[in-house]
């Protein structure tokens, strides 16, 4: 195990821990639209590190450099019992066929579960779906998601963030890590504008749309705002996918669909202000730590500064 000390966070009506990774995703020299998406999304999700572990925020444990959840807390609150486990899971099958579930998968033996082949938490006994609440429980030592202070919850939570972040840290799955969120961004892209007013419009792909049809990963020559504003959406996208989407839909799609179309400098600064002009989820670029902010700060390490200032399309204050 490696040496790096977690922290008790409160967050909202959580609690639990958070260990920061300790090798740094490198800014390749690309301008391959997939993976400006990749990088800037890593950045703001998991500071561009691999073995950044949570477990502070309702989603029973939380990993992986795009950050991936084991548990949707909004399914929880809905006693969606079908639908609650994330897709942490699916990337834990991953890095087991690379060798590295070992600790976690004797852990999960401890509490009566597994992993199975297709990707799911299972009860041991019978085959059957862990509960959301068990798997908060387990992973942070209380089914509501607060970590006890002390006992044998804190240890337990202890002991998984630390094996998460040893299996995450190792550079064998640092590919698999990257090329699960990748696959992500992918998917996404062919879902339908379904919140557009235009009837036409909401039947056609973020893709056709926004991107002439062609895959993320077959673009690469993107004008340097637009690539910026699009990787933004997409950053934002893993944080709340429908209400990005719908952002996407009103206040750009419905608005500036010419500009999209043309993919010039006022579909950019529609796109950017859509998300960063709201008071959903930190967004709001008022908000000194905000996802706003944050991501400007990121990116601006990667874009052109002009991009940046007071008349650029990602100005401090929008």
């Amino acid at each position: 195990m490696t040496s790096t000390r977690a922290r008790v966070v409160n967050f909202r009506d959580y609690r639990g821990l958070s260990i920061k990774g300790t090798v740094i995703l490198g800014m390749e020299d690309s301008s391959v639209h997939l993976d400006e998406i990749s990088w800037l999304t890593a950045q703001v999700e998991s500071n561009g590190r691999f073995g950044s572990v949570m477990n502070y925020d309702g989603t029973g444990i939380t990993a992986g450099i795009h950050q991936a959840i084991a548990v949707y807390p909004r399914a929880l609150r809905d006693n969606n019992l079908k639908n609650d486990q994330g897709p942490l899971w699916r990337l834990l099958t991953r890095l087991r066929s690379v060798g590295l579930t070992g600790f976690i998968d004797d852990h999960l033996d401890e509490y009566g579960v597994y992993l199975s082949n297709d990707s799911k938490c299972l009860w041991t006994s019978n085959g059957k779906l862990v509960s959301g609440n068990f798997i908060r429980e387990m992973f942070t030592g209380d089914s509501s998601g607060v970590m006890p202070l002390s006992g044998k919850g804190r240890r337990e939570c202890a002991r998984w963030v630390k094996e998460f972040h040893e299996a995450f840290s190792d550079d064998a799955g640092f590919g698999v890590q990257i090329h699960f969120g990748s696959e992500h961004f992918e998917k996404m892209s062919r879902k339908s504008l379904r919140f557009c007013s235009d009837t036409e419009v909401s039947e056609r792909s973020i893709l056709d749309v926004f991107y002439d049809g062609v895959p993320l990963s077959l673009i690469d020559d993107l004008p340097d705002h637009y690539s910026l504003a699009m990787s933004m959406f997409w950053s934002h996208s893993v944080n709340a996918p429908g209400y990005a989407l719908k952002r996407l839909c009103r206040q750009v799609v419905d608005k500036h669909l010419q500009d999209v179309l043309d993919k010039n400098e006022s579909a950019s600064r529609a796109i950017i202000r859509a998300l960063g002009d709201t008071p959903f989820a930190r967004w709001d670029d008022g908000l000194k730590n905000g996802r706003y902010q944050r991501t400007r700060a990121y990116a601006k390490r990667r874009w052109d500064a002009s991009l940046f200032g007071d008349d650029g399309v990602m100005p401090k204050e929008l």
